[in-house]
């Protein structure tokens, strides 16, 4: 798959993908909000991203409204253009010929920094005026990164609150990937993939959705308000599934990473605090033996305990777009209309007996189903949370 993955085809993976969500998507709506863009999508990332395209796109219209004939520097009107910006933040709507190619751009930079990193971050930087970063660029955009979140903490630090050269500063982040491994987010990417219409040697493992709850200050701009939700410790919609073999893109070590879930510290308290190696977090992992298994049966056990009686009332609407094409692919030869045909009739079944001998006992056989297959037990389980 490593031939894949290059500047044209992710492009039109990505073109691909946000077609599919958006069309989706705008079946029921007219527009999206913030809140909803935020939880578009189970890939955190994913949808981290889409909020930084439209913050870049907020500040660049601000900008704009700058004149040579007035005093944009008064105090006064500093106050009054941030709470102007924090109220229109706050009231984001986009429709759909216009959400179109803020999706595409945020899949592309999905795929891009979980296939390649460095690279990605190379060209980020590279935008910079006068080829400097500065803090103040990592105090803004860093909220917007669930990936690589420490490497760009580590790099903070290592500025001492003064910009640097971007040169320096791919090589200062690139030290601190290779020092902690690459992050590993195969699932994510044959998910995207999947629902763009590529073809994968492997079938997909299906993605467990975050819950997307996250508090926010009523007043504060809703750009701010996205850090907490990035932080947030969050449980699967549904039982986890046996991994597939990760996808062989970059020969790395790859290292299983505690997160610490505790407010970033400013740049020079990094500084001063002098916090703990990466290599001694490294060694307390080996000593504590924790292995990728480890952490799959963690959360298969605990979701499977959460979730046994978290009742649904209706079907359709506790199915994910990604669990959608998931199903409508795997188990119904990809009919969509006859799969919402099925989710009618399985409403309208007294019990969950009736449902699974009645309704799903003639598509069983027809489809020839796996019945220990992710996609079977995952519907299964759908219908159980229905009817329980």
């Amino acid at each position: 798959m490593t031939n894949k993955f290059n500047s044209a085809n992710l492009q039109k993976i990505a073109k691909s993908y946000a077609l599919k969500i958006t069309d989706e998507y705008f079946k029921d709506h007219t527009s999206i909000d913030g809140a909803e863009i935020i939880k578009l999508t189970e890939t955190k990332q994913l949808n981290l991203f889409i909020i930084k395209t439209l913050f870049e796109k907020w500040r660049a219209d601000m900008d704009n409204l700058k004149s040579p004939y007035f005093n944009f520097e008064a105090a006064e009107v500093v106050q009054s253009q941030q709470e102007f910006m924090n109220i229109l933040s706050r009231n984001i709507l986009v429709k759909k010929e216009n959400f179109v190619e803020l999706l595409s751009k945020a899949t592309e930079d999905t795929l891009q920094i979980f296939i390649e990193p460095k690279i990605y971050f190379e060209k980020e930087f590279n935008k910079l005026p006068q080829m400097k970063l500065k803090p103040e660029w990592i105090q803004e955009n860093g909220k917007f990164f669930a990936c690589y979140a420490s490497a760009l903490r580590d790099l903070s630090g290592k500025m001492f609150g003064e910009e640097v050269y971007v040169s320096d500063a791919v090589a200062i982040l690139s030290e601190s990937i290779s020092i902690t491994g690459l992050e590993i987010h195969d699932e994510d990417i044959r998910t995207i993939f999947l629902l763009a219409g590529e073809k994968l040697e492997d079938k997909p493992a299906i993605v467990p959705t975050a819950a997307n709850t996250y508090k926010k200050d009523p007043n504060q701009s809703f750009f701010d308000s996205i850090e907490a939700y990035k932080h947030d410790k969050v449980e699967p919609v549904y039982q986890a599934v046996t991994p597939v073999e990760p996808i062989k893109v970059i020969e790395q070590p790859q290292i299983v990473r505690k997160v610490e879930e505790i407010p970033v510290p400013s740049m020079r308290m990094q500084a001063q605090m002098g916090v703990e190696t990466t290599e001694r977090r490294i060694e307390n992992l080996q000593e504590e033996n924790i292995t990728v298994n480890d952490v799959h049966q963690k959360s298969a056990a605990e979701s499977s305990n959460s979730h046994s009686f978290n009742r649904i009332e209706n079907i359709k609407s506790s199915i994910s777009l990604n669990q959608k094409y998931l199903f409508i692919n795997n188990l119904f030869d990809g009919d969509g209309d006859l799969f919402d045909k099925v989710l009618i009739e399985l409403e309208n079944a007294p019990n969950l007996t009736a449902a699974k001998d009645n309704v799903l006992g003639v598509y069983q056989s027809r489809y020839r189903w796996n019945m220990s297959s992710p996609e079977v037990e995952e519907f299964f389980d759908i219908l159980k949370r229905k009817y329980n």
